[in-house]
Parts: structure tokens; C-alpha cells; sequence
């Protein structure tokens, strides 16, 4: 099953899986490999991706963006999760507080707000569904990507959005831990594994900002330092160009700022605005009408834009990288390289920033887009079951510091008033585990927060335990020491109190997952409704216009003339009817469109079956011309039977192309709305059954030849004189001492056996005898089991080799009897111009197909089927058959032509040519038939031949044949048992 790495930004969402060892980013509907971050809604469906994109101006009131922004955030409340007002700026609707505590957005078809982890799990099913189109496989597993500002209770938001949408959350990793598994998985030769490489990796997005400073070894990376904010990204630079564009505004008396669907407008052109002044000294914009049919029309310098940056952008950026280098503990000389990614780095003055911290030249070896989706789905390949991969560990830091609170007596209620101890500084690493000393005296309760862990509110608040009894000595009385960990997926977690037994306090979940989980369950089978009663719809549409035209053209003639008026009256009716129920349910829809496809489906059968008949009849009767001459002529497949035999099939064929002549002139004659005398599907009926019963003759045929033969040299054996003895050759000599040991070494056993039983016995042991006290001894007891063990050995042996004799006897019994004598040495030219002969081909099984490059319709489907079989056998032994095609029109397949012609098919097809009297030659020996047909030119001609495939062994002699009507398939599959039965190795 494939797994999914899903990295969802503000502006685009990208997603990669792994296909066929190697990572593959996931095209979306319009094969982009990034979809955009944005739903609309209306009354019956939910719209995401590409789809909702055009909505979000035109039903802005019910469109969401900037989910990953807005997750988990409240109005007040924490720090940590309040909302900015750049939030609300950018939020197409406006947002409110939801009644779970967390905002959402004002949508204009619900009375509350729209809960965003119900946005964000609609919009993961979406990508889900998304991968499962492009990969044709089901996709659970997946790893998402989060900003380095997200807290704890965020993340486990993120993975209540991917439970309710279906989804297997394996892992939610930080976006530069993302990005430091793509680049050192791929570079695993270059690092050592005792001296880091040290690399920053700087991201800016749409709209925040992550650096981290990382050693890189062959098998782990470790996360020195990690910084990101939320006040540095590209819609800052968006709001910054649209405050600088609205001040046109001002001797119009108006704000474009005010009103959120003229700030969408202007959106967009100051992203446009921005994304030229990255490549260009200066950009105009403008925009018609934008706002009370007044236009926008101005232009801006890079030097100008430059400079708006300078004012707050570019000092945030630098703040954030010197803060990430002294948090890491290292100079920026020991830094090696600097990757960056992310949109916002392509700007010319972001660069010259980045490079000003660090002095190096900036790399972009990592996909600026795609990379954080990369690392997440080499992440999620490493944690999944159904991937073996090698493992590259990412060992990352504390951001905040880990502190507890104790509570002595176990009074939860007392957590306020509790004490505080700070266990780990802030940028400790997670790896080592984390213990710490503290004195019990009873009951206790210890709470793990990187925050405040006198609140359990808090944003940072990890994990709680209380401490019920003690159930062993400590090693210093009073103090136990308090065991914990940062688990692989980072997640805190106590494991052990020494001497003390102690039990988890379970958290109330942020969210109720049940509750989500149905409501997407719900929206998604009401989308599925709503998608495809817009098809029936569309359908519906499409077939009255449809039938109106083919009325008037193609099928006119099919239709009665006491039926046109009727028609066309059906047809008015139903448009109208359409005009008037365009909010008709499925099942309205459904009925309705089934009704108008009962009176138009006759008319359409009866244009099919005329087009089918255009179409195909011509190839048909060729391919009955062509059987009708095969059964004239002897060949192989008949094996020898009599002419009269042959000539009936010949007789019956012939019998059917006349009623098929005779009835095309009666038809002719007849109007074509009228019910046909015969359809294509008949036709071919009737072919397949005389094809069978030739295959059935030829087969009793063929069951005859053989008893026939073997009864010939059964004759043969009894009428040839005994001759004398000869001295016994190398094999009989061995095979017959093989098998008197073999009976002696077996009675010994059975006879050692038989006393080793009654040795046991105690009516023996009571006697005493020299037997006895061998046996008691033990010497008669392992003499009489390593005979024993010798008998089996020499018994399986001799049975082996009677296996391997009985083997080889078929094989040439096989060879010998009921195949025709077919083939023989030929020398001609291939498609290079290079002299073959069959000894080139010694050591492989070769398929021979006899035919000529200007065939329109038989020769192109069986060469064909000869590469599939040829591809076939390669995936399961390798090169073991070696395809060739003999031209039976040498005067026209040229070396060249040859050349052109062996091209369309297998890569090793080897194409042959030569002279007339060569190839002549060739087709006798395999009793191959040709003969040209009807020439309108010199040059314009079709051959008639025979439609078989020859299969030559690896010394050259004939092995089988297969006519037209094996598939592929089926060839495959006795060349196969060929393959495994003589042990042919490529």
C-alpha cells in the first residue's frame, strides 16, 4: 500500500508517495504537481483544490483558506494560539469563535462558524483521493508536515483532521525536520559517521518562516537549533503591496481594504506585482473596476519595493536566522552550506539577506516546493510496514523548556499553588532520556508541560501522572528518581517511578474524533451525491443537443419519417422540462433521462450497427479469404489430413462469404431504418464457430499423427533383429550396482531393525550373550543405525537418479514423436544490414512470425501479440526467447524499411529480409504460405500468407506452432512450462 507525504501550506499543497522505489510527487486533476489550499461550499457539495479556486471571489462568503494558519487558534486566550490580525485580513469570510473554543469561519450557509479541522478534514480526504486516482491504490498511511511554531495540542488537532478524513497519521513532523531527512537521505555517501556536516536550512512560505541548524552524519541528523515565526512570510509582502496600491484610492474618496472581495481582487494582483518584480527591475499593474468602477493602474521599481521590505520584513528575517546560529551553539564559519526553499526566497533582497548572516553562496539543491513533502514521505516509508527501508533518524530539540509541577498528596485541584522544577533548558535534545530525582514522601501527582504546568489548559501541557504507593525501597530514602522520554515520534512520556507504582491521568481529548470522523463521513457521501447528479445533469443536457444534431445530419436516415415529428416534439418537451427542474433530485434525473434514452437507443443501434458494418466488413471478409485459402493449401496445422477434409471446411467458408454477399445486396435495397439482415456481432459469431471446429479437427488431427507415429516405430522395434550384447555403457553400468546396493543396503536394514526391536526386548536382556552386552555397550546399537542411515541415503539417491533418467527419456521420447518436420539452416539480412543465420540464436528459444511491413490489419495485431508474449516471458525468466520476423515481400521490405517497421515493436525484434529465392526457400522449409493478391500498382499490393507463429528450441529444431486465435496469454504460458521444464537460462 502506498504511503503519502502531505505538506499543506497557506497557498499550495504538495503530496508524494513512493512508486516503484523512487519518490513521486502526486499530479493533481489538471496534472499540476501542486494543488491549491482552499475550499468553497454551497447548499448540496463541498469544493476543494482547483475546483474551489474560481469561487473564491465569486462565493467568497462561503470560501475557506489558510486552514494550517488557523488551526487550532482562538480570539484571546493563550499567547501561543491567539489569532493576528493578519489572519482575519487574509480570511476570505471573516472568523469567530467556535462553541469548542477554537475560531472558524464565517460561512453564509451555516449560522455558526465553520469549524476549521472540518475544513482541513475535508480537505485531506480531498488530497487522499487525489493520490488513490494517480497511484490506482488504496492510500491510508501518511506523515503530514506541520510549521515549527505549532504546539502540542495543534499537532494532535492535525491528526484528529486526518483520522476523521480516513487516514492513518503515522507521524507530524516540523517542516525543517522535513527538509533535513530529503537532504541527508540523499546524501548519505558524502557524510561521515563521526564528523557532522553542518548545514542550515532556511524556509520562508506563505506565510511564515523556519530556520534550523543541523548536523548531518550517515545515518542520523541532529536538529542543533530551530527557530520559526509567524510575522515573516509572503503574505506579508502581499499586505505591504496592497497597502501601497490602495493609496491610489485615496482621491476617490475609498479603501479597496475595507471590503473583502475587493481585497481579493487586489490580492491577486499585488501576488502578480511580486512575482515579476523578482525578475525584473520594475512592474506595472492594474485592474478595471476595481472598486465603484473606478480602475487600477500604477507601476513599481524593485528599488522602491526593496526599500518597503527594509522597514520591517528583512530586520524580522535577520532576527530570526542570528537567533537559530546562537541557539545552536556553533559559528557560522563551521556552517558548510545553507539550503534554502520556499517561495519567498526567490526575491532578490531575501537572498541578499540570508547570505549577509551566513557569507555563503546560497545552494537550491533541494525542490524548493517539493522538498518538505519528500522528507514526509521518506518519513512515513520509514515507519510503515509495508516498506523496508533503511532508517535515518532525526534527532530534534526542545524549543521551549521541559519543566514539572508536584503536587504532594495527589490533590489534582491544587495544581495552581504546585511547585516547578525546569528538568531540561530550552534547544535540549530529545534523544537521551530524561531523568530526574525528586523526593516522595506519599501520594503525588507530576505533570510535564513545555509551558505553564500549573495549567492543564495550556497549549504546552504534555502528559500527567499520579504516584499511588510505594512497592519497593528507593536507593536513597525519600528520593525516587522520575524516568522519561521523548518517544520516535516525539511525543513526551513518563516510564517509571522508582520504587513507586504510578498510573497515567488521561487527558480530555481536544476534540471528540467519533463526532468528526461521521460528520465527514456524511459531507463526503452528500458530495458524492451532489458530483453525480451534476453528471446526470450534464449528461441529460449533453444528449438532447446531441440527438437534436444527429437528427438533422448523421442519423437521418435511421430515423422513420413517421417518427421525426414524434421526436423531435420528445425532445422539446424534455429540454423545457430541464429548463424548469434544474434542481431536480438523482433519482428525477435518473428516470427522466432513461426515458428519452428508450425512444432515441433504437435509432443509435441502428446507426452502430450500419457504422460497424462500414468499419469492419471490408477486414472481415479478408480474414475469411484468408482462412477460406488456408484450408485450400496444406500445412502444418492440418497434420496430414485428407484433402476432402480440408476442402469441406474450404466448401463451408466459402458457403458463408456468399449469404454474406446476397444478403449486403438485399440490404441495400431496404431502407436503413429498417431492421438489418445481419450485424457485425453475428458475423463474428459464426466465424468463431467455424474457427473452433477447425481447431477441434486440427486436434484430433494432430492426437492421430501421433498415435499413428508411435505405432509406426512400435513395428519398427519388433521387426528389427536382436543384436548382439555390447559391453555396458558409462550410465548402465553405474544404474544397475546402484540398485543391487540399494536392495542389499534395504534388507540389511529391515533385518538390522528387526533384531535392534527384539534387542530391546526383555526375554533378550535377561540372557546374558556377547549380542547383549554389545548392545548394552552401545556398538551394536550405533552400527545397526548407521546402516540404517546409510541404506536411506543410497535408497534416495538411486530414486533421484531413476527421476533424472525417467526425465530425460521424455524429453527425447518427446522430440522424437508427433512433431512435423518443420524448419531447417537459413541465411538472410536483418534491419542493420547484417547477415543472420539460425546458429546466431543457439542457447534461446526463438518465435518466428511470417509476414510483410505494408500489412493493414493481421500481421501489425499478431506481431503484437508476439511482443507481448516476448514481454511476458522476460519478466518472469529474462531474455530467453528471441522474437524474429521473415518478410514474405522482399521486393518491398527493404533494410531500411525493415529498419522503420521493427521500431514499433520489441526493443530485440529481430527483422529478416533477403531475395526472392531466399525467402522462398525459408517458407518451404516451414511450409509457410504466400501468395500476392490483388495489385492496383506495381507498388500497391496485399499479400495473402499463412498467420501462424513457428517456436524453434535453443539447438534450432522445431518445437510448436500457434495459430491466429492463441492469445498471448496462452503462448506465454506454454513457452513458460518449455522454459522451466528444459531449465533454459537467458
Amino acid at each position: 500500500m502506498p504511503v503519502l507525504g502531505i505538506d499543506i501550506g497557506d497557498g499550495n499543497a504538495t503530496v508524494a508517495t513512493i512508486s516503484k522505489g523512487a519518490i513521486d510527487v502526486v499530479l493533481n486533476e489538471v496534472s499540476q504537481r501542486y494543488t491549491p489550499v482552499c475550499a468553497s461550499f454551497t447548499q448540496k457539495r463541498r469544493l476543494f483544490g482547483d475546483q474551489a479556486t474560481p469561487q473564491m471571489i465569486s462565493n467568497y462568503r462561503n470560501s475557506c483558506r489558510n486552514m494550517m494558519s488557523l488551526l487550532g487558534r482562538t480570539i484571546g486566550g493563550h499567547h501561543d494560539l491567539a489569532v493576528d490580525p493578519m489572519d482575519d485580513f487574509f480570511s476570505p469570510n471573516g472568523i469567530s469563535q467556535c462553541s469548542n473554543g477554537y475560531v472558524g469561519y464565517n460561512c453564509a450557509i451555516t449560522p455558526e462558524p465553520y469549524d476549521v479541522t472540518k475544513v482541513l478534514a475535508g480537505y485531506l480526504g480531498f488530497l487522499s483521493s487525489m493520490a488513490e486516482k494517480y497511484t490506482m491504490l488504496p492510500c491510508k498511511e501518511v506523515v503530514l508536515a506541520c510549521p515549527g511554531w505549532y504546539t502540542d495540542v495543534q499537532k494532535e488537532m492535525l491528526r484528529i483532521a486526518a483520522t476523521a478524513a480516513g487516514l492513518s497519521c503515522l507521524n507530524v513532523i516540523d517542516e525543517c525536520t522535513a527538509m533535513a531527512l530529503d537532504y541527508g537521505v540523499y546524501r548519505v555517501k558524502q557524510l561521515s559517521d563521526d564528523k557532522p556536516t553542518t548545514v542550515a536550512l532556511v524556509m520562508v512560505g506563505h506565510s511564515h518562516a523556519s530556520a534550523a541548524v543541523c548536523d548531518f552524519y550517515q545515518n542520523r541528523v541532529e536538529v542543533l537549533s530551530h527557530v520559526s515565526r509567524r510575522d515573516i512570510g509572503g503574505r506579508n509582502l502581499d499586505h505591504m503591496l496592497m497597502a501601497h496600491m490602495a493609496k491610489e484610492f485615496e482621491k476617490y474618496g475609498c479603501n479597496p481594504l475595507e471590503s473583502r472581495k475587493v481585497r481579493l481582487k487586489l490580492e491577486a494582483v499585488a501576488i502578480k506585482t511580486k512575482r515579476v518584480l523578482s525578475a525584473n527591475s520594475e512592474s506595472g499593474y492594474s485592474a478595471e473596476c476595481l472598486m465603484e468602477e473606478n480602475d487600477l493602474h500604477g507601476s513599481i521599481t524593485r528599488e522602491e519595493f526593496e526599500a518597503m521590505c527594509k522597514e520591517e520584513f528583512l530586520p524580522n528575517l535577520t532576527e530570526m536566522l542570528m537567533e537559530c546560529v546562537n541557539l545552536s551553539g556553533k559559528p557560522v564559519g563551521e556552517i558548510s552550506c545553507v539550503e534554502i526553499a520556499g517561495g519567498v526566497t526567490r526575491i532578490p533582497c531575501v537572498q541578499q539577506t540570508i547570505h549577509s548572516i551566513f557569507g555563503l553562496q546560497l545552494s537550491r539543491t533541494l525542490n524548493s516546493d517539493e522538498c518538505i513533502a519528500r522528507g514526509c514521505v521518506l518519513d512515513a516509508a520509514m515507519r510503515s510496514i509495508s516498506y523496508r527501508v533503511r532508517k535515518y533518524l532525526a534527532v530534534e530539540r526542545l524549543t521551549r523548556p521541559l519543566t514539572y509541577a508536584c503536587i504532594q498528596g495527589g490533590d489534582i485541584s491544587q495544581l495552581p499553588s504546585a511547585e516547578t522544577v525546569e528538568v531540561l533548558p530550552a534547544n535540549s535534545t530529545k534523544g537521551a532520556p530524561i531523568v530526574t530525582k525528586m523526593a516522595i514522601s506519599g501520594p503525588m501527582v507530576i505533570v510535564a508541560s513545555r509551558g505553564n504546568p500549573r495549567d492543564t489548559n495550556d497549549p504546552h501541557f504534555l502528559q500527567a501522572i499520579e504516584v499511588v504507593k510505594q512497592i519497593s525501597p528507593t536507593e536513597a530514602e525519600g528520593v525516587a528518581t522520575i524516568s522519561a522520554c521523548f518517544d520516535e515520534n516525539g511525543d513526551f512520556c513518563f516510564t517509571g517511578v522508582e520504587g513507586h507504582e504510578f498510573v497515567v491521568i488521561q487527558k480530555k481529548p481536544v476534540l471528540d474524533v467519533e463526532e468528526y470522523a461521521k460528520f465527514e463521513a456524511e459531507a463526503r457521501s452528500q458530495d458524492a451525491i451532489e458530483n453525480e447528479r451534476l453528471h446526470t445533469l450534464n449528461d441529460f443536457e449533453t444528449l438532447i443537443y446531441s440527438v437534436k444534431e444527429k437528427m438533422q445530419g448523421s442519423h437521418r436516415e435511421f430515423v422513420a419519417p413517421d417518427n421525426v415529428v414524434a421526436m423531435d416534439q420528445e425532445l422539446n418537451k424534455w429540454s423545457d422540462w430541464l429548463y424548469d427542474n434544474y434542481e431536480a433530485t438523482l433519482d428525477v434525473l435518473k428516470e427522466s433521462l432513461n426515458s428519452l434514452l428508450s425512444h432515441w437507443s433504437p435509432v443509435e443501434h441502428l446507426y452502430r450497427v450500419h457504422k460497424a458494418k462500414q468499419d469492419e466488413l471490408g477486414n472481415f471478409l479478408s480474414n475469411l479469404r484468408a482462412k477460406y485459402n488456408l484450408c485450400r493449401e496444406d500445412s502444418p496445422m492440418w497434420y496430414g489430413a485428407p484433402e476432402e477434409d480440408r476442402l469441406d471446411f474450404a466448401r463451408r467458408i466459402l458457403a458463408f462469404e456468399e449469404k454474406i454477399r446476397v444478403q449486403l445486396e438485399e440490404e441495400n435495397s431496404i431502407p436503413r431504418h429498417e431492421k438489418p439482415l445481419f450485424t457485425m456481432d453475428q458475423l463474428n459469431t459464426e466465424l468463431r464457430q467455424i474457427t473452433s471446429d477447425i481447431d477441434e479437427f486440427c486436434r484430433r488431427m494432430r492426437v492421430q499423427s501421433e498415435r499413428r507415429k508411435e505405432e509406426e516405430m512400435a513395428a519398427q522395434a519388433q521387426s528389427e533383429p536382436a543384436e548382439p550384447a555390447e559391453p555396458a555403457e558409462p550410465d548402465v553400468s553405474v544404474e544397475e550396482p546402484a540398485e543391487e546396493i540399494s536392495i542389499f543396503v534395504f534388507s540389511l536394514c529391515c533385518a538390522s531393525s528387526r533384531f535392534f526391536y527384539r534387542a530391546q526386548r526383555s526375554d533378550l536382556r535377561r540372557k546374558p550373550s556377547l549380542l547383549r552386552d554389545l548392545y548394552v555397550q552401545g556398538v551394536l546399537r550405533n552400527a545397526v543405525r548407521t546402516v540404517f542411515i546409510c541404506g536411506c541415503v543410497t535408497a534416495g539417491v538411486y530414486a533421484l537418479h531413476e527421476a533424472r533418467q525417467m526425465q530425460q527419456k521424455a524429453i527425447v521420447q518427446e522430440e522424437r514423436y508427433g512433431k512435423p518436420q518443420l524448419g531447417g539452416p537459413f541465411t538472410l539480412v536483418d534491419q542493420t544490414g547484417r547477415e543472420r543465420s539460425l546458429s546466431d540464436f543457439r542457447g534461446k528459444l526463438v518465435l518466428i512470425y511470417f509476414g510483410f511491413a505494408n500489412c493493414p490489419d493481421i500481421c501489425p495485431v499478431e506481431m503484437e501479440k508476439q511482443n507481448m508474449v516476448t514481454e511476458l516471458l522476460e519478466k518472469r525468466f529474462g531474455p530467453v526467447l528471441q522474437p524474429l520476423f521473415i518478410t514474405v515481400d522482399p521486393k518491398r521490405d527493404s533494410v531500411e524499411k525493415l529498419a522503420s517497421y521493427a521500431k514499433a515493436y520489441h526493443p530485440r525484434l529481430i527483422a529478416l529480409t533477403g531475395n526472392n529465392d531466399r525467402i522462398r526457400d525459408v517458407a518451404k522449409k516451414f511450409r509457410v504460405y504466400y501468395n500476392q493478391g490483388i495489385t492496383a500498382t506495381d507498388e500497391d499490393y496485399l499479400i495473402d500468407h499463412s498467420i501462424i507463429h513457428y517456436l524453434l528450441d535453443e539447438n534450432g529444431e522445431f518445437l510448436e506452432f500457434y495459430s491466429k486465435n492463441a492469445s498471448a496469454k496462452e503462448i506465454a504460458d506454454d513457452i513458460a512450462k518449455i522454459v522451466q521444464k528444459r531449465n533454459i537460462k537467458p
